[in-house]
């Protein structure tokens, strides 16, 4: 018996046929027969997400030969999806250009040995983070798909050895390695002196890496434009001053969760990185950004490096949990010119001096996350009031709120009527 959600999407089926993309993630009533006749009835797909569904191998075993024009599918957190499922795939889907099989929990080395053994040629993009893949099966298959360009291996149980392996896709420009707590030197290192057209490079939480090495990894991927090294121990403040100094394409940084970094490394990255549009620094426990530490990096480095621009074109900081950061981080924007969109400053004791001196800057400020902080309903309506940009603000769980029952009975109706007023400002409150 047919349940309402499949009965639903039935009665849609003949609406799909002249869709090219298709988003059915999170959805329990899909089941195996509907993506059957969906491949059937939608002859222009090209993208079809089916993330956290009860698909099997049934799905993709359909009457018709081939289904061509499917170029990528994410099953991400299928937990039905195994081996036989993705020789299925590979069979009716032979175009397939993007595969997404993260946390599948029943993915192992003989399904990516499925893939290797089907390869055409047309593979580019597969994710694999958070799966059951061997050393063996994963080499199998990098030696097949030299092919590809991306490649997610995110806490998967690999050794240094088996990620050498990648190096062979020499025209990688995406690598993923988060979690993977025995990836090491030599691996890297192979990969970046073969891969010269790196540019996207996740090292989150590997905390085998020598800190000695950075550098001269780093020097072989001079293209690179995006980093996350969240969480990486060995992450110190010269490295992060051998980063900048090889890599000056890079627009998105990462370096949150690494407390032995200090102002030095925050500001070289400002100072240093023309292009940078993303940085976050989150809960660095030394990072203030203070108009002082400025100066004193400023004055010392003048003399032994040319400056490029500062970052000009950064839109979006992160400092969430960074305890040492006051009001004084509103003068060093300014100083710096940093055309801020996005500010996070969630966990951080500011007070309204914080939101007071923000609403006296010209910046295109857009969203601000104050969660966790402790600012006044006036001081919010101030900013809001005089920064005609800003449209969402985050105040949730704000102590100064919790503390007084008066206050918060007094504060709320004030920022309803401000949001009635003003509807395209959004602001983010917890009524508790």
């Amino acid at each position: 018996m047919m349940s309402n959600d499949e009965f639903i999407l039935r009665r849609l089926l003949p609406a799909f046929s002249n869709l090219k993309s298709i988003d059915m993630s999170r959805c329990p009533g899909v089941t195996d027969q509907v993506v059957s006749l969906l491949l059937t009835k939608a002859p222009h797909l090209t993208t079809l997400k089916m993330d956290q569904t009860p698909l099997t191998e049934n799905a993709f075993s359909c009457d018709c030969l081939f289904y061509e024009s499917l170029t990528s599918l994410s099953l991400a957190s299928c937990s039905s999806i195994d081996a036989a499922a993705v020789a299925a795939i590979v069979t009716l889907c032979p175009n397939i250009i993007s595969l997404d099989l993260s946390h599948c929990c029943q993915i192992d080395s003989a399904a990516v040995q499925k893939l290797a053994w089907t390869n055409t040629g047309v593979l580019q993009v597969i994710n694999l983070a958070q799966t059951f893949i061997t050393d063996a099966g994963f080499a199998e298959f990098v030696k097949s798909c030299t092919q590809l360009t991306s490649i997610d291996i995110s806490g998967c149980p690999l050794s240094d050895a088996s990620i050498a392996f990648v190096s062979r896709c020499v025209d990688l420009h995406t690598f993923s390695l988060a979690n993977v707590r025995q990836a090491e030197d030599f691996g890297l290192f192979m990969v970046a002196k073969s891969c010269k057209g790196l540019t996207c490079l996740d090292l989150s939480r590997c905390t085998n890496i020598p800190s000695d090495s950075f550098s001269s990894l780093f020097e072989q991927i001079v293209n690179l434009q995006m980093i996350r090294l969240a969480a990486v121990p060995n992450v110190e403040d010269k490295v992060i001053e051998s980063l900048v100094t090889y890599c000056p394409q890079l627009y998105s940084v990462d370096i949150s969760d690494n407390p032995q970094l200090s102002d030095h490394s925050v500001f070289q990255i400002l100072l240093r990185l023309p292009q940078l549009k993303f940085l976050d620094v989150s809960r660095n426990l030394h990072v203030s950004l203070e108009p002082l530490a400025l100066t004193s990096l400023r004055a010392r480095i003048k003399s032994t490096s040319p400056l490029s621009l500062v970052a000009s074109q950064l839109c979006e900081l992160h400092l969430s949990g960074c305890f040492e950061v006051g009001v004084g981080i509103v003068d060093t924007i300014c100083e710096l010119g940093l055309p801020l969109k996005v500010l996070d400053v969630s966990g951080i004791m500011v007070s309204d001096l914080l939101l007071i001196a923000l609403a006296r800057t010209s910046l295109p400020l857009q969203e601000l996350n104050l969660k966790h902080c402790k600012v006044s309903a006036a001081a919010i309506l101030f900013l809001c009031d005089n920064c005609s940009s800003l449209n969402r603000v985050n105040i949730e769980q704000n102590e100064l709120f919790s503390q007084s029952r008066k206050v918060l009975k007094e504060s709320l109706p004030k920022l309803k009527a401000y949001m009635q007023q003003h509807p395209e400002c959004v602001i983010q409150y917890d009524e508790r």
